[in-house]
C-alpha cells in the first residue's frame, strides 16, 4: 500500500531473501503485551551495535501508549523514524514504515478487533469491502517486509484473519 493509500500490486514478485519464521507472541491480558516486547526487545539488544527495531502499530494512538509502556520497562524509544546505537527502537504506524527496514520489526494488535479495521467497512458494497480488506492485507504485508532479521507478531485476544493459518 502506497501514501495514497493504493494497494500496490504484488502479484508475481516473491523475495530472494529467507529468514526465520515469524514469533507470533500471544498475551492474556493486554497488561502483560509490554512486557513481553520489553523482554524480547532487551534480548535483541544486548551486546548488539547494529540492531534497528521497528514497533509498528495501525494507529498514532497505540504507537503513543505502547512507547510509554516500553518506557516503563527501561526501554528507550526515539522519537521518529530513526534509531541510533543509544535508542535502537521507534514506534510508528504501519503506514509510516513504509520504505525503511529494520533489523527487527515487532507488529502490534494483530488481532480481530484491530485489523482489518471493521468501521472501514461500514456502509460499502461487497466489492468495495473486498478492496477494503485487500487494503488492510497489504498494510500488514508492507508492515511485515520492514523487517530483516526477525519478525515479532503480538497478538492480544483472537488473532486477525489477516495471519496465515
Amino acid at each position: 500500500m502506497d501514501s495514497e493509500e493504493d494497494v500496490d500490486e504484488l502479484t508475481g514478485y516473491h523475495s530472494v531473501r529467507q529468514g526465520p519464521a515469524p514469533i507470533v507472541v500471544q498475551s492474556s491480558p493486554k497488561a502483560e503485551e509490554a512486557a513481553v516486547l520489553a523482554a524480547h526487545i532487551k534480548e535483541w539488544t544486548q551486546g548488539e551495535e547494529d540492531v534497528s527495531i521497528g514497533v509498528l502499530t495501525r494507529t498514532n494512538q497505540r504507537g503513543e501508549e505502547i512507547a510509554r509502556q516500553l518506557g516503563e520497562h527501561d526501554v528507550a524509544v526515539s522519537a521518529g523514524r530513526r534509531t541510533s546505537q543509544e535508542r535502537p527502537v521507534a514506534v510508528m504506524t504501519m503506514h509510516n514504515a513504509k520504505g525503511l527496514e529494520f533489523t527487527h520489526v515487532i507488529l502490534l494488535d494483530v488481532n480481530a478487533e484491530a485489523l482489518p479495521q471493521r468501521y472501514l467497512f461500514k456502509g460499502l458494497a461487497p466489492a468495495e469491502a473486498d478492496e477494503a480488506l485487500q487494503r488492510e492485507r497489504a498494510l500488514l504485508y508492507v508492515a511485515a517486509s520492514r523487517a530483516r532479521d526477525m519478525l515479532l507478531v503480538s497478538v492480544v485476544g483472537e488473532a486477525s484473519e489477516l495471519l496465515p493459518a
